[in-house]
């Protein structure tokens, strides 16, 4: 079991939008009549870039000083949560963050993993949290489709793939 825990190092630099951002704009589902929490936004990047092009989007992350100082009790159309699941290893934490999100929107799309290619060799496997502690000190856990119907019930898939999954929490 890795001692430290660093969930904010598996935040991206980005030159382009993110693959869940560019689907959910490219099918309608987040518009510029919206207001929308990205919360996990890492650095920003899809914050930064929608707005420049017209879109409300509201970044939130706990991790980075310039997203972390907003107001959690407003109500927002659309909330996106990409790729922050996927990196807690602990339920409680999962538990706590899936209460949170449904507080701040009723309309959720939420994307995970699920490529196993990207494990490298030096990856411990943690039985327990059902997934990998990286040489980072991050964590990485893959979902199926059963894993994702334990933790948040049944979803609509928007993209059910091999590399990720997004999709919207059924109210």
């Amino acid at each position: 079991m890795i001692k430290e825990y660093n969930p904010f190092k598996t935040a991206i630099h980005r030159v382009k939008p993110s693959k869940p951002y560019q689907i959910l704009t490219s099918k309608g589902l987040i518009n510029k009549s919206y207001k929308v929490i990205d919360y996990g936004c890492g650095y920003g990047y899809d914050v930064k870039y929608y707005n420049d092009l017209g879109y409300n989007i509201i970044g939130y992350d706990k991790y980075n000083k310039e997203y972390n100082n907003i107001n959690l009790n407003d109500k927002y159309d659309i909330l996106t949560c990409n790729y922050v699941f996927n990196v807690l290893p602990y339920k409680k934490d999962m538990n706590k963050l899936l209460k949170d999100i449904k507080n701040l929107s009723d309309n959720i799309y939420i994307t995970v993993r699920a490529d196993k290619k990207v494990i490298k060799d030096n990856w411990k496997y943690d039985e327990i949290n059902n997934g990998y502690w990286t040489s980072k000190g991050t964590f990485q856990r893959f979902y199926d489709e059963e894993m994702i119907k334990n933790q948040f019930g049944e979803v609509e898939y928007i993209i059910n793939g091999n590399e990720f999954k997004l999709f919207r929490l059924n109210k």
